[in-house]
């Protein structure tokens, strides 16, 4: 039993599982009968490989990003020389994988695998969906636009049953649904996901698609377009799943919505943020907070225990400290220092963007204001 103050207070922030099961086993002893801990092994003894663990994960991880931000450049620079033009079209990559759309053609998409646990799909349309697997279960979190039938490709990577989880209510995210049986999320987001599912609102994408040619004649636009947003269930602030060896957590992130979440895997600090927190963040939509209460959310989400972080648009694993940078870019936004710009689709009077440039990586705002 813990009794002093020190560990009854690490209890509070970090769960037991995430440490003594985690860190167990150096402490075991096995005779072949009973499995026991070493004589005078204490919880701080555990705590501190946990806290070793940590650290140098970290600290390894700060310079594997230099290094991956190298040899991308490296590599993209070569890919151009072979390639030439076509350099940026899907055909060329070699980690493109096809799956079988609903009738028609196929659709390619990226698969970013960044850890072990963790597949993060962008689909030819710009949006990201992610699968995380875990001992028991697994979580898909959001369903893209939904004109293939993901599914398959879902079933290729994940063995366990799955729970299916939207980030927020806009349409890039939410127009797969009607491919399961159940979707969570958050009641705020409800009605805007129905809306974004509607038949106008699913026949703007078949619009896109084909403009671009991922979709031809044998594509049944009338069966998409009326397929609805899907059979949805409330999920519930900090509600956790169990994925068996990974237990996740809802984390409140509103801002680009009213109800937009992420989820934070515990166990590796890792945490999905959708299209909450992000380089270039939407927050002039009608449904999206203020901007006050935007910077007041990613203060607060920055107190939960995460070092790094992914979007839902890019495949890339970001580190905590981009929440700094968001936050600065948020509060020194005016309509003085921004410039008006609308969006295709998207427009509204009074919409601005302002950004800077944070080492390689622009990272901006488009806000709303009388």
């Amino acid at each position: 039993m813990v009794k002093d103050l020190t560990s009854k207070q690490i209890f509070r922030n970090k769960k037991y599982y995430s440490i003594v099961n985690g860190y167990k086993a150096l402490f075991l002893i096995n005779d072949g009968s009973l499995i026991f801990f070493l004589l005078g092994c204490n919880f701080n003894e555990l705590y501190a490989v946990c806290y070793f663990d940590r650290e140098i994960k970290a600290l390894f991880l700060k310079y594997i990003i230099r290094i991956e931000l190298k040899l991308r450049s490296i590599i993209a620079y070569e890919f151009a020389l072979i390639y030439g033009d076509k350099y940026l079209e899907a055909t060329s990559c070699f980690y493109y994988q096809t799956i079988n759309q609903l009738g028609g053609m196929t659709l390619d998409y990226k698969i970013y695998q960044p850890y072990s646990y963790l597949y993060h799909l962008s689909d030819p349309l710009g949006v990201n969906f992610t699968i995380i697997t875990g001992s028991e279960k697994a979580i898909l979190f959001d369903t893209g636009y939904g004109l293939s039938d993901i599914r398959k490709e879902i079933n290729k990577i994940v063995k366990t049953p799955y729970i299916v989880i939207n980030s927020h209510g806009h349409m890039d995210h939410t127009n797969g649904n009607y491919l399961f049986e159940e979707v969570y999320i958050h009641p705020q987001d409800i009605d805007l996901c129905i809306h974004n599912n509607i038949p106008e609102r699913r026949s703007l994408n078949i619009q896109i698609a084909k403009s671009q040619g991922l979709v031809d004649e044998m594509f049944d636009e009338e069966m998409y377009i009326n397929q609805g947003c899907g059979n949805l269930v409330t999920l519930a602030d900090n509600q956790e799943f169990n994925l068996g060896d990974l237990h996740v957590r809802v984390i409140p992130m509103p801002g680009h919505t009213q109800g937009s979440i992420g989820l934070l895997i515990e166990e590796e600090r890792l945490l999905l943020s959708g299209d909450a927190a992000i380089s270039m963040i939407w927050l002039f939509l009608t449904e999206s907070t203020s901007k006050d209460d935007y910077i007041r959310m990613l203060k607060n989400v920055m107190k939960e225990p995460f070092d790094h972080f992914i979007t839902g648009h890019i495949s890339r694993v970001f580190s905590k400290e981009y929440f700094e940078y968001y936050i600065q870019v948020a509060m020194k936004s005016n309509v003085m220092n921004s410039k008006p710009i609308t969006f295709a689709g998207f427009e509204r009077p009074n919409t601005y963007q302002y950004k800077e440039l944070f080492g390689d990586d622009i990272i901006g705002i488009c806000f709303h204001e009388e």
